[in-house]
């Protein structure tokens, strides 16, 4: 038993051609002997397959249904070129926007930076200045400490000039020496 294989047609929607605005028989691109082997199938009569190029070109593509069908095709690619034309309008002002939207960022990341410059810039400022106020701190606080000190030794040694004042006083005059309240105040 010998089976065959059956060869399937060739679709001629796929060989029609574009001129940009409309679309024309493209026939040319298929060989007599692809027609001669497969045949051809047009969509404008699906079930008719076409086994010669030349009736095909020279009856076929000149029939009312064939020229309506292209014409339809073409009233459809119309369309489609101007849904293309919306979408590419739309599409460049997509473009125009991502492009604006991408330099207002590079300048806000440029603004960042430069306030984080500004801020590190302050930040190591107020360290350092923080660090001399401790340290002016530090110098007052032992300067205070070295005034207190001397303080204390000038009390002592004004206490101790009064106690020798009240004792020659005491020696040289032969009395006692009454503290006013002023003196008592004071701590003379």
């Amino acid at each position: 038993m010998m089976s065959t294989l059956a060869k399937t047609p060739y679709n001629y929607e796929e060989y029609i051609v574009s001129d940009g605005m409309t679309f024309v028989d493209g026939h040319s691109q298929l060989s007599a002997t692809m027609f001669k082997d497969s045949g051809a199938r047009c969509p404008c009569h699906s079930t008719r397959i076409h086994y010669n190029k030349y009736s095909f070109a020279s009856q076929h593509c000149k029939s009312k249904k064939h020229i309506e069908w292209l014409a339809k095709m073409t009233s459809n690619h119309e369309g489609i070129v101007r849904t293309g034309k919306d979408r590419a309008a739309e599409i460049k002002d997509l473009r125009v926007r991502l492009e604006k939207e991408e330099r207002k960022n590079k300048r806000l990341e440029r603004q960042l930076g430069e306030f984080d410059k500004t801020i590190r810039e302050k930040d190591a400022s107020h360290a350092l200045e923080l660090e001399e106020i401790k340290a002016d701190s530090v110098a007052v606080t032992e300067a205070y400490e070295i005034l207190s000190q001397k303080l204390n030794d000038k009390t002592e040694k004004l206490d101790a000039f009064q106690v020798w004042v009240k004792v020659g006083v005491s020696e040289i005059m032969g009395r006692e020496w009454e503290e006013s309240d002023e003196e008592s105040d004071d701590g003379l």
